[in-house]
C-alpha cells in the first residue's frame, strides 16, 4: 500500500545513512516494486532483486529471500560454512514443495485469473478494492496447463547462484514462459519455483533439495499465519538445524529475538549449530516431481 511504501522509503533513508561504510556489501534497490499480496508483483520483486544481485557481484554463492519476520538460526559465518558444504559438493538449492491434490482444494490456482493492477496503475486502494469485488476468480478461469504440471510449496527458498543465473537468463525460455503464465495466477509466488524445477525441459543437472530450511509452526485455524516464536517454541526452533525461523515478532515476543542474538556470542555453541544444520540439510531428500502421489 502507499502508506507502507512511505514507511519503507523513510526506513531506507535511515539505513542509507548507516551503511555508507559498507556499500560494497549492501545494495538498496532504488526502484522497488509495488507489491500486492497474492499477485505477481511479489514474484517480480524477487526476480528484480535476483537480477540486481547477479549484476552487482560475482562473489556470492547463494540467493536467499527472507520475510521481515525471519531470523537466522546461524551467524553469518556459520551459515557460510554450512552452505559452503552444499555449494562445493553439487551446487545444491533448497526449494520445498510437492504436487497437491488440486481437486480437493477450495481453489484451483492453476486456472485462476487475477489482474495485478499495481503493475500498471498508481496505487489507489479504492480502485483495487472495487476490482477485487467485481473480479470473481471462480467466474474468470483459464485452461489447466498440459505442457507442464503445477507444483506448490513455499515462496521462501535458498537458490545456488547457478540456478539464479538460469532463471535470470532463461536461455531455454522455460523460466521466462513460466513467469508469463504465473503473471495472472493467484498466489503465484508459492508455485513458480516448484513448477520450474519439475518442468519437463528443466535441466537435470541441478540438485534441488526438497526443503526451504525454515523452521515454521502452524497453529490450528491459523488462517495462513505462522505461530510466533515464543518461549514454548524457542528451544525447538534453535535446535532444529534449520537455517532460518519464523515468525519472530519484536513487539509481541522481544525476549526470543534478544535471546537468539545473544546466543551468537557464545562461541562454544557455534560448531554444534553448524553440524546440526549440515546434518538436517543432508537428511532431506531431493525434490520429487512425481504426480502420481498427491499431498
Amino acid at each position: 500500500s502507499l502508506p507502507d511504501k512511505m514507511i519503507i522509503q523513510n526506513l531506507l533513508s535511515k539505513i542509507k545513512a548507516e551503511v555508507n561504510n559498507y556499500n560494497e556489501n549492501i545494495i538498496l534497490i532504488e526502484n522497488p516494486v509495488v507489491v500486492s499480496w497474492g499477485k505477481y508483483s511479489l514474484l517480480l520483486a524477487a526476480f528484480h532483486s535476483m537480477s540486481t544481485a547477479l549484476a552487482h557481484s560475482n562473489s556470492w554463492d547463494y540467493w536467499i529471500n527472507l520475510s521481515p519476520a525471519d531470523m537466522p538460526l546461524l551467524s553469518p559465518l556459520e551459515l557460510q560454512e554450512a552452505l559452503g558444504v552444499f555449494s562445493k559438493a553439487n551446487q545444491s538449492s533448497f526449494i520445498g514443495g510437492n504436487y497437491p491434490d488440486w481437486k480437493a482444494l477450495n481453489l484451483d490456482r492453476r486456472t485462476t485469473y487475477l489482474d495485478d493492477l499495481g503493475l500498471y496503475l498508481y496505487p489507489d486502494q479504492t480502485i483495487l478494492k472495487d476490482f477485487q469485488k467485481t473480479n470473481n476468480m471462480n467466474k474468470v478461469r483459464t485452461h489447466t496447463p498440459d505442457l507442464f504440471n503445477v507444483f506448490k510449496g513455499e515462496f521462501w527458498v535458498v537458490l545456488h547462484r547457478s540456478l539464479a543465473e538460469y532463471i535470470h537468463h532463461s536461455r531455454d525460455n522455460v523460466a521466462l514462459s513460466l513467469q508469463i503464465y504465473f503473471s495472472s495466477t493467484y498466489i503465484s509466488d508459492e508455485l513458480f519455483f516448484q513448477t520450474l524445477v519439475c518442468h519437463p525441459k528443466f535441466p537435470k543437472h541441478f540438485n534441488i533439495i526438497n526443503h526451504s530450511m525454515r523452521f515454521i509452526r502452524w497453529k490450528p485455524m491459523s488462517h495462513g499465519h505462522p505461530a510466533v516464536i515464543d518461549s514454548s517454541l524457542y528451544k525447538e526452533a534453535t535446535s532444529s538445524g534449520e537455517f532460518f525461523a519464523r515468525k519472530f515478532d519484536h513487539l509481541k515476543e522481544p525476549r526470543s529475538v534478544s535471546q537468539l542474538i545473544k546466543s551468537f556470542n557464545d562461541a562454544s555453541k557455534s560448531e554444534g549449530r553448524v553440524k546440526r544444520s549440515i546434518k538436517r540439510a543432508s537428511e532431506v531428500g531431493l525434490f520429487n516431481c512425481d504426480t502420481s502421489t498427491v499431498h
